[in-house]
């Protein structure tokens, strides 16, 4: 057989075996039908309820169930109709302890591509429709020129949309009638407090290059975070895991994917995590904005705290986090500390009426801005300081 045959043959089979994978991608899946559970193929894979898929990992990681589920069948096929997907089979989640939570199977080859590319498995498969009606795919911002400032739009589940809708006025809080939150049950012995940095490199003056972002420890807000847990180490004695993962250094967009995984991670190697707190630093659209809007703008993220320039406070929750009631009553209870505290540093609590920004793991996260893009360095490091007087009094009211 010569050369072109050859050629020819093997175009043959990879076009058949082309084929047969998009008729798995897209087929209903016999195995959910067998149980009366609606799909529309294996590309679903990709679409599910976070929440719920949480909640399978955590029963497929579990040893002891798994084993009742090879004995006892009829109990897999219960979990498998309550969460509309696949459990992993026993071997399947010993790969996944392997392999730090990603799931393999062999009849599903996709789920390969998780060890390639981590956070494969994170989005909707919407994300893929611009490809196809010829809108602009999502960008991979690496160059920090082009990075949008004013605006957190950005989130786990919809990463970046062509034409980013909107965002509708949230309404504002009535701060008599958000109860006190939660208590919170902590460990002594492992971490109890999460902090990291889904937006990493936003910087402080006086790095202006990059659009105000530089992967400089000295000048960003990773540094703001190394004082934040110190203080709270030091002065309080809880346990603080402050990880430096640079979220945003290959690709902005996909900041809070990237630092999803962080939290899965932490929360999977330590269950004794119960705060968690995503630190930024705010911004707004200085392109076009003139000296004196700059120095008025400056103004209002910037006060005075025991005769020192500190850089203002804010909290950001969202509506679409399920336990959104409990974000507010979290953050109301931040706002009236810092003002018992330190009246001025809290700047205010902006409600955003889309996105989750990754608050959905507790009921005491939050994400924080400390300050602007025109503070100094100094100013939010000596803001971080007085943030974690006001956490560390918090934690200690709130504690079990």
């Amino acid at each position: 057989m010569n050369k072109k045959w050859l050629f020819a043959l093997f175009l043959a089979l990879a076009v058949a075996a082309s084929l047969l994978f998009l008729k798995w991608l897209y087929s209903p899946d016999p195995y959910l039908s067998k149980y009366n559970i609606s799909s529309t193929g294996s590309a679903e894979v990709f679409n599910y309820d976070i929440k719920k898929r949480l909640k399978l990992e955590e029963y497929s990681n579990n040893f002891y169930i798994q084993l009742l589920n090879t004995v006892m069948t009829g109990a897999k096929a219960n979990y498998e109709i309550e969460y509309g997907c696949p459990m992993p089979g026993l071997l399947e989640s010993a790969a996944s302890s392997i392999t730090d939570g990603l799931h393999t199977g062999a009849g599903n080859p996709i789920t390969y591509l998780n060890f390639a590319f981590t956070a494969f498995s994170q989005y909707d498969p919407s994300l893929f429709s611009y490809a196809e009606t010829g809108s602009s795919a999502f960008p991979n911002i690496t160059d920090f020129e082009n990075a949008p400032q004013g605006a957190i739009y950005f989130s786990e589940e919809d990463e970046y949309k062509a034409e980013i809708p909107a965002e509708t006025p949230a309404s504002q809080i009535v701060e008599e009638a958000v109860a006190i939150p939660g208590k919170i049950a902590l460990n002594s012995k492992s971490p109890q407090i999460l902090v990291y940095h889904s937006h990493s490199t936003e910087s402080y003056m006086p790095n202006t290059a990059g659009n105000y972002h530089t992967q400089n420890d000295k000048y960003n807000v990773i540094a703001v975070g190394s004082i934040f847990a110190k203080e709270l180490q030091d002065k309080y004695k809880y346990k603080v895991l402050h990880d430096k993962t640079k979220h945003d250094k290959e690709s902005y967009a996909y900041s809070y994917a990237n630092s999803l995984q962080t939290i899965k991670n932490s929360i999977n190697k330590y269950n004794s995590i119960k705060v968690i707190l995503d630190l930024h630093r705010d911004a707004f659209d200085a392109e076009k904005a003139t000296f004196a809007e700059k120095t008025a703008k400056k103004s209002e993220y910037t006060t005075s705290i025991n005769g020192k320039r500190a850089a203002r406070i804010m909290l950001v929750i969202a509506k679409e986090n399920p336990n959104y009631a409990e974000l507010e009553k979290f953050a109301v209870y931040i706002k009236k500390k810092m003002d018992k505290l330190y009246p001025g540093l809290f700047y205010k609590i902006d409600i955003k009426s889309r996105g989750k920004y990754n608050l959905y793991f507790s009921n005491h996260s939050m994400l924080v801005e400390v300050g602007c893009m025109l503070n100094t360095i100094e100013e939010a490091q000596y803001s971080a300081e007085l943030f974690a007087r006001v956490m560390g009094e918090v934690i200690n009211d709130l504690k079990e």
